[in-house]
Order: C-alpha cells, then sequence, then structure tokens
C-alpha cells in the first residue's frame, strides 16, 4: 500500500523564501539552532528596514547556536534582540510551545518541519502566534532591547578562538651548506614542534638550521585534543656562486696579512705600493671548473703574487647547471714617495770659513 503524503507537505518551504516576502515585521522566538541561511535572512530583513525582533528563552541561549558576532551584527543592522526569562508557569500561562516560531507581518505563522530546514503554515494558529507575542511584551518578561553585557554563548558555534599558526622562512631558496631562517608563531598553542629539526620549540620564536638538500620542515602545534599543521619546503639555489678577498704582506719585515678594501662604487678594484705581496683567496658553490687567468685552479683555494705592475686577473667558474660567474681582480702598483732628509739632519748656515794653508818652515836664512 502506497503510503499517503502529510497533509502539510504541501505548506512546506525554505526559511530563506518565506523571509523574503517580509514587508513589515518578522517575530521569531526561538528555542532550537536556526539555519545559517535563516540567521542570514534574518540579518537581511533587519538591514533592509523590516522590524524584526528576534526572541530566545534564557535557558535555551546557550543551545540555539547565535554567537555575540551575530547578535552584534544583528542589532547594529537594525534588529531587537531579546532574551526572556520564562518559567515553567509562564510557559502554561502564554501557551508557547518550545520550538521555533515565527510570525511574519503578524498575519501569517509557520514552525519548522520534521526536516531540516522546511517549515510549515499554521493556518488556524496565526491569532494565537500574535496573542502569544503580545503576551511577552505586556507582561514584561521581555526586557525591550538587547541585554546589557550579553550572556557569553558557548553553543555550536561559540568556543575558544581557533588555533592560528604562521611559519614562514626567510628565504625559501638557499645554496648548498648554508643557513635557512625559520620564523614560526602560534601563541594560542601548548606546545610546538618542527620536524625534521629541531623538534620542540616556544610556541613563538625564530632559528636558523643548516641546509645541505632540499628539506620539508613541518610544524605541528597543539592546544588539547586540536592540532594544526604546517608545511614549509626549503629548496636548494643551485646556481653557481663566486667571491674572492685579497690579503696583502708588505715587507720589509713581512707582517701578518692584512686584508685588503677597495672602494664600494669599484669593488673589484685594489691599490697597492711596489714590493707588496698579495693573496688571492676565491671560494666558488656549485661550480663544475674553476680557471685563473686561463688556468684551471681548485675550486676554492688561493694564489700569491707580486705584482709589479697594474695586474688584471680573471676569474671564471662554471656552474654545473651551465652558468657562470666571472671577476675581474684589478690591482695598481705605486712606488713608495721619496724620504727627504729632515732640516734638523742638516749643519748650521753661517759664514764660510777660510782654508787652511800648509805652514811654511822658516828655511829662507839657510838660502842666504
Amino acid at each position: 500500500m502506497k503510503h499517503e503524503p502529510s497533509r502539510n507537505v504541501p505548506y512546506a518551504q525554505p526559511l530563506r523564501p518565506l523571509l523574503s516576502g517580509a514587508q513589515h515585521s518578522v517575530n521569531c522566538f526561538v528555542t532550537a539552532p536556526l539555519p545559517v541561511d535563516g540567521q542570514r535572512a534574518l540579518l537581511h530583513c533587519a538591514a533592509a528596514g523590516v522590524a524584526v525582533d528576534l526572541v530566545v528563552p534564557a535557558s535555551y541561549l546557550h543551545k540555539v547556536g547565535l554567537t555575540d558576532r551575530y547578535r552584534q551584527k544583528f542589532t547594529a543592522a537594525g534588529g531587537r534582540f531579546f532574551v526572556v526569562n520564562l518559567r515553567p508557569a509562564d510557559w502554561r500561562r502564554i501557551r508557547l510551545l518550545p520550538r521555533n516560531l515565527l510570525l511574519i507581518d503578524e498575519q501569517t505563522s509557520w514552525q519548522p518541519t520534521g526536516t531540516a530546514g522546511l517549515w510549515r503554515s499554521l493556518p488556524g494558529k496565526q491569532a494565537d502566534v500574535l496573542t502569544q507575542f503580545q503576551q511577552l511584551r505586556e507582561t514584561g518578561t521581555m526586557p525591550i532591547g538587547p541585554p546589557s553585557p550579553p550572556p557569553p554563548v558557548t553553543g555550536w558555534r561559540a568556543g575558544p578562538a581557533a588555533l592560528h599558526v604562521t611559519f614562514v622562512a626567510a628565504s625559501q631558496r638557499v645554496r648548498p651548506g648554508e643557513r635557512a631562517g625559520l620564523q614560526w608563531s602560534a601563541p594560542e598553542a601548548t606546545s610546538v614542534e618542527i620536524l625534521p629539526r629541531p623538534g620542540r620549540v616556544p610556541a613563538t620564536g625564530s632559528t636558523s638550521v643548516w641546509i645541505n638538500e632540499p628539506t620539508e620542515f613541518i610544524l605541528t602545534a597543539h592546544r588539547g585534543a586540536e592540532a594544526v599543521a604546517k608545511v614549509l619546503t626549503v629548496q636548494l639555489d643551485l646556481s653557481v656562486g663566486l667571491d674572492f678577498y685579497l690579503t696583502a704582506t708588505a715587507p720589509p719585515n713581512q707582517g701578518a696579512p692584512a686584508r685588503l678594501k677597495s672602494r664600494p662604487e669599484l669593488p673589484d678594484y685594489f691599490g697597492v705600493l711596489q714590493g707588496t705581496t698579495l693573496t688571492l683567496h676565491w671560494h666558488t658553490t656549485n661550480a663544475a671548473a674553476v680557471r685563473l687567468a686561463g688556468e684551471p685552479v681548485a675550486t676554492s683555494g688561493n694564489h700569491t703574487f707580486l705584482p709589479q705592475a697594474k695586474t688584471t686577473l680573471r676569474l671564471l667558474a662554471d656552474g654545473v647547471q651551465g652558468d657562470r660567474a666571472e671577476r675581474r681582480i684589478v690591482v695598481n702598483t705605486f712606488r713608495a714617495p721619496l724620504r727627504l732628509p729632515s732640516a734638523t739632519s742638516l749643519p748650521p748656515l753661517g759664514a764660510p770659513s777660510p782654508p787652511t794653508l800648509p805652514e811654511i818652515p822658516a828655511v829662507l836664512g839657510s838660502l842666504t
């Protein structure tokens, strides 16, 4: 035997189309969670200038799923939110059944069906429903305006703030053997762990780790049974890198080598005195071959030379990916300035003294 449909089925409609037809007023009595589209529709009606009253018994406030944020938006849009303190005697006197009820334009009343999201018309009860809402206002059990301050809501939409986690790297591409900087923040977490390293860390902090291969870091933040994971991958930069510096050892004592500095606008140009011994130090990353002045050399090493005139060294590195890095190092040599004797070492100026003549013996008497 085919089952006969209920006579209420033709009246069942979604809540949002019902509210969209409201012209003047909407009275909504709530004891169970409203569908999200219904909450949005009430908010839209209030913003459109319809007088919307949302009534919730205090004993059901934590069960209807209306958050403080929604109530603030609702009242800001022009709606009125009421919390009523109904006792068992009030339920009997007002004859308001413990279920959601809707009164549109004080003419048509609706209540939910057994199917979620569908409401059915109450053709013969709109007068009773209107009377019930009027009694709520007249008896004073419905305070005018929203409660101040609103009681906290801990229903299915409320609860602790979401576990917010950030996890970033200073650079997501580094050269092999360099450090990668990691920074994270999970202020609401009770424990934070980063794998494969460094392991357990504070809720907020930063660190740097050596990278020799592409590495996937996984940060997991815990708060009770809740956990949030963030994944961060640091790749290797395989482009060829070439760095160098010069040290000088000056005669005559050949003291400790000193590192030379160039001018910022000419980073590869240097000037030294003749007779200064120089050492070129170079270091490469991801280099397949290195040449100095056209001759093959080690990928990282040093070369000592004594420039006598202007000297140009060409340092060339070929990368493993076919790229190339080149540096031209120019060294200018200068003669040491001539050092003149100081004035204090010269004899004093004065009148020239007469030359000294040899003494002539008196022998003239012997010649007579």
